[in-house]
């Protein structure tokens, strides 16, 4: 019994020390990435953070600020109106856009809408999934991919990297 608890604390200090925190104090939130992931700050209008790992994996985190989001929350937005616009928009900014599954979700108590889907990106299969959050009139996009090929090795990854997300303000 004291092998196995002894065990057990080696791989939560292990998984706890292979991890790099990333904080936003602009925009007030804090996520988790994994350890050998690079790790780049406002690289352009609206993107807060980029993390990526070799040439097609990466999460993103999007922040849209506007007055008219208000307080607006994810009860307020009417689902298949947003899936219908946004499958619109990407259908003519993706190669072979195809949603696969979309509804409302929580992160870390914060109410979310997320959508999967798949698209071609220089002639590779890619397989994207897309959480939007609402706080203090912003709109928060989370936003992981990686080749379908390999969504198999990365997807718990993902997972936990979206599930350590948390507003800070």
């Amino acid at each position: 019994m004291t092998k196995k608890i002894l065990f057990l604390i080696i791989i939560i200090v292990s998984f706890s020390v292979s991890q790099q925190l990333f904080r936003s104090n602009t925009y007030g939130f804090e996520v988790t990435f994994p350890d050998k992931w690079e790790v780049k700050e406002g690289t352009t209008t609206m993107v807060a953070v980029v993390a990526k790992y070799g040439d097609y994996s990466s999460i993103n985190i999007v922040v849209k600020e506007n007055e008219s989001i208000g307080n607006v929350t994810i009860e307020d937005i009417n689902l298949e109106k947003f899936k219908d616009d946004l499958v619109m928009k990407y259908q003519s900014a993706f190669t072979n856009f195809k949603m696969v599954d979309y509804g409302k979700t929580t992160i870390n108590y914060n109410n979310a809408i997320y959508f999967t889907y798949y698209c071609d990106i220089v002639d590779k299969i890619l397989k994207a999934k897309q959480y939007f959050m609402f706080n203090n009139s912003r709109m928060y996009v989370i936003s992981t991919g990686c080749l379908d090929s390999e969504a198999a090795d990365y997807d718990s990854m993902f997972n936990d990297c979206v599930n350590s997300y948390k507003f800070t303000n």
